[in-house]
């Protein structure tokens, strides 16, 4: 009786771990064919981003799109997020994927001399 046991739970092991491992590879095999590449991210430049991507092999395009690290972007951010939307429609339609960076911790006002509103001038 006992040894029909251990066969039955030796194979049962055997089926749980293979399985397991032939799931893991399917739903991360994407990982193993990433090449990913920096683009700074304009509305203007979306689709030529994408299409150097494509042509070059890339898959996984980073783009920079600094919501926070703009002071001006910071306090209206629809123009950046809907950019962002279209790169990754984009992306997706190239059976691509699009990573974001996003500047957590800074935020820059471009020509701040200059300009009457400022992260610096508006919080001192």
């Amino acid at each position: 009786m006992m040894a029909p046991r251990r066969f039955v739970l030796i194979g049962l092991v055997v089926i749980l771990t293979f399985g397991f491992v032939w799931q893991r590879e399917d739903s991360v095999q994407w990982i193993y064919r990433v090449r990913t590449s920096g683009h700074p991210l304009h509305p203007e430049n979306v689709v030529q981003i994408v299409r150097s991507a494509t042509e070059s092999g890339i898959f996984g395009i980073e783009v920079d799109n600094d919501i926070t690290g703009r002071y001006h972007s910071f306090l209206h951010p629809d123009e950046k997020l809907e950019t962002l939307k279209r790169v990754a429609r984009e992306a997706h339609r190239a059976g691509n994927r699009a990573f974001v960076y996003i500047a957590g911790l800074e935020c820059i006002t471009e020509n701040a001399a200059e300009k009457g509103r400022s992260l610096f001038k508006d919080h001192p």
